[in-house]
């Protein structure tokens, strides 16, 4: 385990279920070799007949075959927040809500987010019914895979940043006169408050407090460290984000630290090896599921990994090329219930189109 990680009711590694549970994991991501994000899982085994299940699986999604998820037998489902369940306009249809419920006590399917959200954020966005339904006592994967919560809303795994990377991300917002958000669980801190900052709840996050009232409130001296999972930078011009991406990179390389973007006006940070994929991945051990049972749904570079990992990865028709790129199946926009499709498509196995 990474400094900064923190596991909590798994098994033991020296448990042979658990053990045999991993190698088939590893045959089963040895067929997503779709791009260098997905590589890195399939180079440990190369399953050939689970390589040819995936070939059949993306050939029927691609000829829009409705009865491709009668051999599935999809189980869970990992959904994306922003830019995927969630419209341009950040609002979330009482559609897929009711469907996602429907299929939860009809189906028996497994429902969690998969978020950089904080679950405060995520929860804020569902809104009612799903938020009740959920509640913080279900499943999710949070920060980027950085808090995994499991059966009965606990957490199961957490990591942070290092207090040098977190300096380092400090100094190095100062040099480029950027605001930076640090996340603390389900707490936003900043330096500074600003419109800039606060426009994160836009997003449904909660308002981002002052770095000074947070350590007066738990007694942090100035020269001590919070720990915080994740810490992103924020401009109102993406293309400043893009322009000062490869000094963080080079800043952030000795430390292991991992970059990612949800949105094109923030830059996020993350612990060594962190991903939401790595989230889900543990999550799934968690719950007894198979990567062979999931379908996940995205539509950002943050996203990769997730979709890589999943049986059916569903690309949104909004979402970035390199995620269309890996996906099994490309779903209609954000804005055109594309979640919804997906649902109606690999698990109902209907038309798409029935309910739009």
């Amino acid at each position: 385990m990474r400094p900064g990680e923190r596991a909590v009711g798994f098994a033991s590694p020296g448990v042979p279920r658990g053990a045999a549970r991993r190698v088939e994991e590893s045959a089963r991501l040895a067929c997503e070799t779709r791009e260098s994000a997905a590589r890195r899982w399939s180079r440990r085994v190369r399953g050939r007949a689970w390589m040819r299940s995936c070939a059949v699986v993306r050939a029927c999604a691609e000829s829009d075959c409705v009865g491709v998820g009668s051999a599935l037998k999809i189980k869970a489902l990992a959904c994306d927040v922003d830019g995927t369940l969630l419209s341009t306009k950040h609002e979330f249809d009482a559609r897929t809500a009711e469907l996602i419920i429907e299929v939860v006590d009809n189906y028996g399917i497994t429902f969690f987010p998969a978020t950089g959200k904080s679950r405060a954020g995520a929860l804020n966005s569902f809104g009612p019914p799903l938020a009740t339904r959920l509640g913080t006592r279900s499943p999710g994967v949070f920060l980027q895979g950085l808090i995994v919560y499991g059966r009965g809303g606990q957490i199961v795994y957490e990591s942070t940043l290092s207090a040098r990377a977190i300096e380092a991300i400090i100094q190095q917002a100062h040099e480029e006169d950027v605001e930076w958000v640090g996340y603390l669980g389900d707490r936003l801190i900043v330096e500074r408050q600003t419109a800039l900052t606060d426009s994160l709840t836009v997003y449904h996050e909660p308002r981002p407090e002052l770095l000074s009232d947070v350590r007066a409130e738990l007694g942090i001296l100035e020269h001590e460290t919070l720990a915080f999972n994740k810490m992103l930078v924020i401009h109102r011009d993406p293309a400043a984000i893009s322009a000062m991406r490869p000094r963080y990179e080079q800043r952030m390389k000795p430390l292991g630290v991992v970059l990612t973007q949800a949105q094109a006006d923030m830059l996020e940070m993350l612990p060594p090896g962190a991903s939401k994929g790595d989230g889900v991945r543990r999550l799934l051990e968690h719950l007894e599921l198979d990567a062979g049972e999931l379908m996940a749904i995205g539509d950002a570079e943050n996203d990769l990994e997730m979709l890589a990992l999943a049986r059916v990865g569903v690309a949104m028709g909004n979402g970035l090329p390199s995620v269309k790129k890996i996906a099994t199946w490309v779903a209609p926009s954000n804005n055109e219930l594309g979640v919804a499709a997906a649902i109606r498509k690999f698990i109902l196995l209907e038309d798409p189109a029935s309910g739009a």
